[in-house]
């Protein structure tokens, strides 16, 4: 009997599942789509019973940069423990850089694909040694920043400068996964955030973006 393959899911809040229709910009307090709305539960009733899917999102997750008011956003020191809690994988999806593109870090594209590369170089560094030595590498680059519906407003901590930084991520990307092996996605051809904040993915665009790498997701694997 063949068996599952087993894949890790590894992002932002667009991963953990924030539902942006009700966030309170007053407060800041918001809830979580079900499991089965957010796109990695979506993506594995795509993908059926032959594929264990396993969340790893966390929100303001950053690439390299270290949060000054929220510790522990930085996915580096973390990276590598959330991978070898789960292995042996079959395939890790990679989906970083939103939160690269605030303000208080001031990094432009090209330092934010230094710190996806830095992930990326760190683990296959270690996979010959791991129990995933044939680890398939899905990247993603994430959805385009807008302004909160009509207006010239952004989702705190995000301008119009982070809009336009997004915007260049998916060629900083493709390159990085051509250089690295690893399969490439651009959410922002399929997706945009949802006008309440401009910045999280709403029920419909889950769905769809669930689908969409999960169609990826069985061409990579051969399924």
């Amino acid at each position: 009997m063949e068996q599952r393959k087993t894949i890790l899911c590894y992002g932002d809040s667009n991963t953990w599942g924030l539902n942006p229709d009700t966030f309170n910009f007053e407060t800041g307090a918001f809830t979580r789509h079900p499991y089965q709305i957010r796109w990695p539960g979506c993506m594995a009733s795509f993908l059926g019973s032959d594929c264990r899917v396993i969340e790893e999102g966390y929100n303001g997750r950053t690439t390299v940069f270290e949060d000054p008011i929220r510790p522990g956003r930085c996915a580096l020191p973390h990276f590598l423990v959330s991978y070898y809690s789960h292995e042996p994988l079959d395939l890790l999806v990679l989906m970083l850089g939103t939160n690269d593109t605030k303000d208080i870090y001031a990094a432009q594209p090209a330092v934010i694909g230094m710190g996806v590369e830095r992930l990326l170089r760190e683990l296959f560094l270690i996979l010959p040694a791991s129990l995933s030595p044939k680890l398939r590498t899905l990247l993603i680059s994430p959805p385009e920043v807008a302004p909160i519906g009509d207006s010239s407003k952004y989702y705190p901590g995000f301008s119009a400068a982070s809009r336009e930084k997004s915007k260049q991520l998916p060629a900083i990307y493709e390159k990085l996964a051509g250089r690295y092996h690893c399969g490439f996605l651009n959410a922002a051809e399929f997706v945009t955030p949802s006008s309440v904040d401009g910045l999280h993915l709403n029920e419909d665009a889950h769905v769809k973006l669930g689908e969409v790498i999960g169609t990826k997701v069985k061409k990579m694997l051969g399924m």
